[in-house]
């Protein structure tokens, strides 16, 4: 069943989170909780999803796409008003950046 998948995917194109469930024969929300939730989850269903989702290439949750859903990116900007270079100098500025 794997090998009619692979083959009907347009080449270079990433598995999708539904592909794979599709594959195992689980919902998608089964592989979201392979991911996110793997507590909810037997460890032998766990492994059989990861181990589908590496076969088809699936690169798991997108971190981007996960920070735009939370509304979180766990980033933070610096502002520094001074030469760049003088940062560089400031031993205490280094240890900051």
């Amino acid at each position: 069943m794997a090998a009619n998948f692979e083959q009907r995917r347009e080449p270079g194109r990433r598995a999708t989170l539904k592909e794979v469930a599709a594959e195992v024969g689980v919902s998608p929300a089964t592989v979201s909780n392979a991911y996110n939730r793997p507590d909810q989850l037997s460890s032998g269903l766990r492994e059989r999803v990861l181990e589908v989702a590496r076969r088809l290439g699936y690169p798991g949750p997108d971190p981007t796409a996960r920070s735009l859903r939370r509304g979180r990116s766990g980033v933070i900007g610096v502002l520094y008003a001074d030469r760049l270079s003088y940062a560089f100098e400031d031993p205490a500025a280094v240890l900051f950046l």
